[in-house]
């Protein structure tokens, strides 16, 4: 064999060697990204620990003054800890309870529960954040706040004999109608109704949602837009399914929220 030939053979060797040792990098810095963006999403996805208690014996103890008792529900993040009755009246007496009730357009068996409650003192454009002198659904109006939206993201609704736990995931303002207030189990409404909710959300919740689901509804008054404009607040949530965890995931501001503001500024 000739000396160029040789040659050419020993450089052609070097190029393989170098070409595989650059390979081999490249593939060895890929790996570790991904292991890293792995990690970051598995950090992200850390347990939840939550605070509520049983509503359980709760429900068994509260005096619904002859009503029917529903369930039970707590928001965290807030002193909402009351009973979810059939109706949205309790005979008026001295310090008569605090509770919710679950809308009249329900019906058995449907996976949309809307479950109301009043707003007496916390209906400003600027909300009073959680505190003992509120004792209705008033203190929902604390989730137009971005960071307590935020840094909490789950209901527990105690029913038929279960306490189980709810993911938020949309938060915005309706006008006051019965339509929104409406439940079905209707798949093809269903979907429009998620898809409505996320849209009208002042918060972009990274939760996927389908229309098999059980969702609820917390819905109140309120006056953010002005005295003259009758508003409802509202927050949906789905049950959390049986192979997930309580984490926190992501919550981001979206274009409604600006719309928000600006709205604000012209008042």
């Amino acid at each position: 064999m000739s000396k160029s030939k040789k040659k050419t053979k020993i450089n052609k060797k070097k190029l393989i060697s170098s070409l595989s040792l650059v390979l081999i990098i490249i593939v060895a810095i890929t790996v570790c990204i991904v292991l890293k963006c792995n990690n970051k999403t598995e950090k992200n996805k850390e347990t939840m620990k939550l605070s509520f208690t049983s509503g359980i014996d709760k429900i068994k103890n509260f005096d619904g003054k002859g009503y029917y008792k529903i369930g039970w529900l707590q928001v965290q993040g807030t002193n909402i800890d009351l009973p979810i009755m059939e109706t949205n009246y309790i005979k008026e007496e001295e310090n008569s309870p605090s509770f919710g009730w679950r809308s009249q357009l329900y019906v058995t068996g449907e996976n949309v529960e809307v479950l109301a409650g009043h707003n007496v003192m916390n209906v400003s454009d600027t909300p009073m954040l959680p505190n003992k002198e509120l004792t209705d659904f008033e203190e929902l109006m604390a989730f137009t706040y971005y960071d307590f939206a935020k840094d909490n993201l789950y209901i527990q609704y105690t029913k038929d004999g279960k306490d189980e736990i709810y993911l938020i995931y949309a938060v915005g303002f309706y006008d006051s109608s019965e339509k929104d207030m409406a439940s079905t189990n209707d798949s093809k409404k269903v979907k429009e109704y998620i898809k409505k909710a996320k849209n009208k959300s002042i918060y972009d919740y990274d939760i996927d949602v389908k229309s098999s689901d059980s969702l609820i509804r917390l819905a109140t008054c309120t006056r953010y837009f002005g005295l003259n404009e009758k508003q409802a607040f509202i927050i949906d949530a789905r049950k959390l399914r049986e192979d997930e965890k309580t984490i926190k995931y992501d919550v981001k501001k979206n274009d409604n929220y600006k719309m928000l503001a600006k709205k604000e500024e012209k008042m």
